[in-house]
C-alpha cells in the first residue's frame, strides 16, 4: 500500500490558533488542523487553500512549510499511512461556514491552552510541538 498525501495548516488569528473540531471518525470529537487529503494532481499548496475554504470559508495567508511527519489514518477498518505535511499561515477572520460533514465547531485558543492531548493524530500533535518550540525559542 501507497502513502497517502495530507495537508494541514497552524493557522493564527491575531496570535490565536485556529482549530477544528472533528465531526466524524476517525478521531470524532477531538481537534484538528484544518486540511486534508491532496487530489491527484494537485500541490500541497493548492489542497490546503481548497481544503481550508472548504471547511471554513476562508482563505489563508502567508502559508510557509513547516513539517512532515507520518501518521496512520484508520478508516472503514483499514489502516492507511500518509505523510502529512503541516503549513502555518494566517486568517484575518473567523469562519464565515462550516463543512459540518467533518467539521462540528471551531475554537481560537492562546497557543499554551491548547492540549496536545486533545489533537486527533500523533503527527499533528508532534507538528504542533515543533510549532511551538519554533515559535518561542
Amino acid at each position: 500500500m501507497n502513502t497517502a498525501a495530507a495537508c494541514g495548516a497552524i493557522l493564527q488569528l491575531n496570535g490565536r490558533i485556529l482549530l477544528l473540531r472533528r465531526a466524524k471518525d476517525p478521531a470524532l470529537g477531538m481537534l484538528d488542523f484544518p486540511g486534508g487529503f491532496i487530489d491527484p494532481g494537485e500541490s500541497a499548496e493548492a489542497a490546503l487553500q481548497r481544503e481550508i475554504y472548504e471547511e471554513t470559508g476562508l482563505q489563508a495567508a502567508d502559508l510557509e512549510f513547516l513539517c512532515s511527519f507520518p501518521n496512520a489514518y484508520l478508516y472503514r477498518g483499514i489502516t492507511y499511512p500518509t505523510c502529512d505535511l503541516i503549513f502555518t499561515g494566517t486568517v484575518i477572520q473567523l469562519p464565515t461556514s462550516l463543512q459540518t460533514t467533518e467539521v462540528s465547531e471551531f475554537l481560537l485558543l492562546e497557543p499554551r491552552e491548547v492540549n496536545l492531548q486533545d489533537i486527533a493524530f500523533p503527527s499533528l500533535r508532534n507538528a504542533f510541538s515543533l510549532f511551538l518550540q519554533t515559535r518561542t525559542g
